[in-house]
């Protein structure tokens, strides 16, 4: 894996780069839209706080809500949420 790259914040008017990011521990992993990725010694919220188009959806997980093509609602308390490119 490449090393962390200088995180800058996202420009509001700027397309996002970022898909999604995946929180491990004080670590995060990021995924970008250009297929590449790196992980971070910067915790989630502070990655979040950079990138203020991304929808957190669980304690480890923020997408950029492009990638949300839907959701289901299996169970009283569980919502499954569909994203682009990521099977059936």
């Amino acid at each position: 894996m490449k090393s962390t790259p200088h995180l800058k914040p996202h420009l509001p008017d700027s397309q996002p780069q970022v898909s999604w990011l995946l929180a491990e521990g004080n670590y995060t992993h990021l995924y970008f839209h250009n297929g590449s990725q790196y992980l971070s010694a910067i915790t989630l919220c502070k990655v979040c706080q950079r990138h203020l188009y991304l929808l957190r959806l669980s304690k480890q997980l923020e997408v950029d809500p492009i990638l949300i093509v839907g959701w289901q609602r299996p169970a009283a308390k569980q919502l499954v949420v569909l994203l682009e490119g990521c099977g059936s």
